[in-house]
């Protein structure tokens, strides 16, 4: 069952049809996830894949990977961040942990995606920026 945020439901549908009309080859199915889901308050569906939430996914067999789920428009870095317009981001979209969705890539291949944790955005994570690490003291004496 994918379950979408009542707070990001509209804002997703109009990327998606805004997306569709550019002809993004991700838009029609981006589209449908939105229309087959089920739009619920915030506090039912805090452990599921949403916007501005740290997911760990896996790809077919391939290692866990920890991405911040955003906005196309806040896309910046593969490293840290999975973009919803993105086939594998259209895919998680609405899923729990444990859930598992086929999808197909820009090449057409099948894959599936394995959502492996789902968790709220810490306060030391920056879209765009990675991982913040402590501040640099600077040059430190030997």
């Amino acid at each position: 069952m994918v379950q979408i945020e009542r707070q990001d439901h509209r804002r997703l549908k109009e990327i998606a049809r805004t997306a569709e009309r550019d002809g993004h080859p991700t838009a029609p199915f981006l589209l449908a996830e939105i229309r087959r889901a089920q739009v619920f308050d915030h506090a039912l569906v805090e452990e599921t894949v949403g916007l501005n939430k740290q997911v760990s996914f896996r790809i077919d067999f391939g290692p866990t990977r920890r991405r911040l789920f955003v906005l196309p428009d806040h896309y910046s870095n593969s490293e840290f961040e999975v973009s919803v317009l993105s086939p594998v981001g259209a895919a998680m979209l609405g899923l729990r942990k444990g859930d598992r969705m086929p999808y197909r890539d820009i090449f057409g291949a099948l894959h599936f995606v394995t959502i492996m944790d789902v968790e709220p955005l810490r306060p030391n994570f920056t879209a765009g920026a990675g991982p913040q690490d402590p501040p640099d003291p600077g040059p430190q004496a030997a």
